[in-house]
């Protein structure tokens, strides 16, 4: 047998922070504007790295082994699992930013009538994809151990820009 996954021994607990600030002011009678910006900052996410990943240097070598150039397993950080011998670590490594403007117009009128419209342009980056915490896959994994920044960039959930608008006779 060989060992197939583990948890990292650092026993954090996921955290989020979240923050905002915002003004409301009334423009004519009945209608008001509101502008708010809003910012979270997650930390110890749950994220997935691969204990026996082949060495940065040994990439090169790794790569061309599958074509009968010395054994795969070699490369690998722990060789005696095999070539394939992927250790799965449950870490807490993931991190994540939300930052955005928020605005919205509401106007009431007549018998409990009201207009409303709302926009958002956000942004949502992260070393992982955020929309899935209970598998193991490409989105909350780490690329590269030797350099764990590699993964960071827009989240899966990032959506630039909102628009929604309602009306209420």
């Amino acid at each position: 047998g060989r060992p197939t996954s583990g948890r990292d021994p650092n026993a954090v607990i996921p955290n989020q922070w979240s923050w905002n600030f915002g003004i409301e002011h009334e423009i004519v009678n009945n209608t008001k504007i509101e502008v708010n910006y809003v910012g979270t900052r997650g930390a110890d996410q749950l994220q997935f790295y691969d204990a026996n990943q082949v060495a940065p240097q040994n990439r090169l070598a790794y790569n061309h082994s599958g074509g009968g150039v010395g054994n795969p397993a070699d490369y690998r950080a722990f060789p005696q699992f095999g070539a394939d011998g992927t250790i799965v670590i449950w870490g807490h490594g993931g991190e994540s930013r939300y930052h955005s403007l928020q605005t919205q117009l509401v106007s009431r009128f007549g018998r409990g009538s009201q207009f409303q419209a709302s926009y958002t342009w956000s942004k949502s980056t992260g070393n992982l994809g955020l929309d899935d915490s209970g598998g193991i896959d490409d989105d909350n994994s780490i690329s590269d151990l030797a350099n764990p920044d590699l993964d960071w960039g827009p989240a899966k959930i990032n959506r630039p820009h909102l628009f929604n608008a309602s009306l209420i006779l």
